[in-house]
């Protein structure tokens, strides 16, 4: 089973490496993180779409965003199975 990761960040400026410590510390490779440097508002995001068409039922996607809101287990929210 793989696991996937994604990572958001609103602005260029922003930096992602808070979000890339907490998928790293529920070991997902490095090498299957997605991520995107754009506005949060919808989920038309190049790298959040190529994630999506990649995932098989069964695989893992863990996503870290940097958002207002707090996310569950050091900022990483797992998503669904299939």
């Amino acid at each position: 089973m793989a696991v996937y990761g994604y990572i958001r960040v609103s602005t260029r400026e922003q930096n992602e490496d808070r979000q890339r410590i907490a998928l790293a510390e529920f070991h997902v490779p490095c090498e299957t993180i997605y991520m995107d440097k754009l506005s949060g508002k919808d989920f038309n995001r190049p790298q959040y779409q190529k994630l999506q068409r990649r995932l098989r039922r069964g695989e893992i996607r863990k996503a870290a965003e940097a958002a207002s809101r707090k996310l569950p287990a050091g900022g990483v929210q797992e998503g669904p199975e299939g």
